[in-house]
């Protein structure tokens, strides 16, 4: 696993990671409140998420990124034994 096998949308209600173009999860707030102050957010968000997808490369990720990575793996590797 790469940090080149993941991508990062991010806008002013927060950040969504993919692993290989499948959603992994993210984080952000309820749209539509403060609107102001999370349009200022977008930087942060995106900072959050690389600091997110280092930990994941390095082993250290969160349980729930590590589970959905390691069944979308799983599903991956049983397409390609089909």
């Amino acid at each position: 696993m790469e940090t080149t096998d993941f991508t990062i949308k991010v806008d002013k209600y927060g950040y969504q990671i993919s692993y290989k173009g499948h959603s992994i999860g993210g984080a952000g707030t309820i749209r539509g409140v403060n609107k102001r102050y999370n349009s200022k957010q977008v930087g942060e968000y995106y900072k959050s998420a690389k600091r997110d997808i280092e930990y994941i490369v390095a082993g250290k990720g969160e349980k729930r990124y590590t589970e959905t990575i390691q069944e979308i793996d799983n599903f991956l590797n049983s397409k390609e034994s089909e």
